[in-house]
Order: structure tokens, then C-alpha cells, then sequence
């Protein structure tokens, strides 16, 4: 398969340095990139790959089972806050920082 994409010129600058440092032609290090893009977005649409965290299929049946109470509820639109909570709560700090 040939996937053709039209890089903005400082991408395909950049694209073409990292391939010389590299010793590899641009074509490859592009493919590559492209293979980890992809890779990782599959991942992020997967959600976490509870084998690499040690949960076989038995452990995670029971882990769905015991959250199936608030399932439901944690589905609701409103809770997406929590999806980046981190990055919510280290803005409000910093705010509240700068506040007083």
C-alpha cells in the first residue's frame, strides 16, 4: 500500500533532517512515524491493555462485574470532566495560586 501526504515544508524539513541524522532514507522514517501514530491512536481508542498491567481475562470479568453498579452513571456526558482530571485540577490550582 502507498500512502502519499502533502507535508507543510517545515515538517518535511524536519522530516528529512531526523532521516539524515538517522542514515535512513525520508520514505522510511516517515513510515515509521506514521506506524507509531497509528499504533498509538489504536491504543488510545482501546483504552488500557489490562494484560500489560498483569489482569488476565478472569480478573477483568470480575473488575467489569463490580463496576457494572455506577456503570450508568459514569457514562453520563457530565462525567467526561474526569476523563483529564489531572490537567483540571492543576489548572484550578494554578489559579487559585495566582488569585492569592
Amino acid at each position: 500500500m502507498t500512502i502519499t501526504v502533502d507535508l507543510a515544508p517545515d515538517l518535511e524539513s524536519h522530516l528529512r533532517a531526523k532521516a539524515a541524522r538517522e542514515g535512513k532514507k525520508a520514505e522510511e522514517v516517515a513510515q515509521k512515524l506514521m506506524t507509531q501514530a497509528i499504533q498509538n491512536d489504536l491504543r488510545n481508542q482501546q483504552g488500557v491493555l489490562l494484560k500489560e498491567h498483569g489482569i488476565d481475562s478472569a480478573q477483568a470479568a470480575e473488575i467489569r462485574v463490580s463496576f457494572a453498579s455506577f456503570a450508568e452513571d459514569w457514562n453520563q456526558p457530565q462525567m467526561d470532566i474526569y476523563d483529564n482530571y489531572d490537567d483540571a485540577k492543576r489548572r484550578l490550582e494554578a489559579k487559585l495560586v495566582t488569585k492569592y
